[in-house]
């Protein structure tokens, strides 16, 4: 009787790390995919995915996180993080996300310098992406790689990072303005 009774905690932690990974492991590769290949043309995309969601599920099994929200909020967090990681220099452009115009993300001045153009119709750069937040704050570059490298919505954002509506709103008018430097800098330095 001794030995099931101190079997009975790993067992069950055992069991409980085994829903977090059923539960969380197929949307963990579904908001990579979509931060490395929103299309989904490329085939080694979701290879790279699954590669990184287990990784990411293997530092969760580690740190022993339980079968909870928060630890969905942190898996998604370090998922993030590691997308971010991943877009260094890519030239993939991605349209921006439904609840987000161009407005919201550069001031006028750029805009008509071309980006308003560039961003309604090709898209964002993923580069450019990255180069506006490989400096900012986590919060920042979380909010930035969910919604723009990822297309979700500001609201869906929030609720998966576990931030308030205003949390989300202001790390976006921060990207806004890193994005709106960054365009600026381009400019002076080729004139």
């Amino acid at each position: 009787m001794e030995t099931d009774v101190q079997h009975a905690g790993p067992i069950a932690r055992r069991s409980e790390a085994h829903e977090l990974f059923v539960r969380v492991y197929p949307a963990v590769v579904g908001l990579i995919r979509r931060v490395l290949d929103r299309p989904g043309v490329d085939v080694r995309s979701l290879a790279d995915a699954e590669q990184i969601a287990v990784e990411i599920m293997a530092w969760a099994r580690l740190r022993r996180l339980p079968d909870s929200d928060a630890a969905v909020t942190r898996i998604a967090a370090r998922a993030l993080d590691r997308c971010l990681e991943r877009i260094e220099g890519s030239a993939r452009r991605v349209p921006l996300p439904t609840g987000l115009v161009v407005e919201d993300l550069a001031d006028d001045d750029v805009l008509d310098d071309g980006a308003r153009l560039e961003w309604t119709t090709t898209g964002i750069r993923l580069g450019e992406l990255h180069e506006a937040l490989r400096d900012a704050p986590v919060r920042v570059r979380r909010v930035g790689v969910c919604c723009v490298g990822a297309g979700l919505a500001p609201e869906d954002v929030a609720a998966l990072l576990d931030l308030r509506g205003d949390e989300t709103l202001a790390a976006l008018g921060e990207l806004a303005e890193r994005l709106t430097g960054l365009r600026r800098s381009r400019v002076t330095g080729a004139s």
